[in-house]
């Protein structure tokens, strides 16, 4: 996920320059990379959220899928 984070940090130092912001500072930039590197740990909240409307949006297809037959 390293890539990942490092063009998030990117694209918000892009778009914070372009609207006429101060970039983020390299303390800023570890941490955003922190976080976004922790989305793929399961006790992280983001991860839960995703996992939980993943669960959800499977479910409604199968049961579309149930009902179809």
């Amino acid at each position: 996920m390293v890539g990942v984070s490092e063009q998030v940090n990117k694209e918000v130092n892009k778009t914070l320059a372009e609207r006429g912001f101060p970039t983020t500072k390299p303390e800023q930039q570890l941490l955003l990379k922190g976080q976004i590197c922790a989305i793929v740990e399961p006790n992280n909240a983001v991860y839960k959220l995703m996992s939980k409307s993943h669960h959800h949006v499977v479910s409604r297809q199968k049961c579309t899928a149930m009902l179809q037959i």
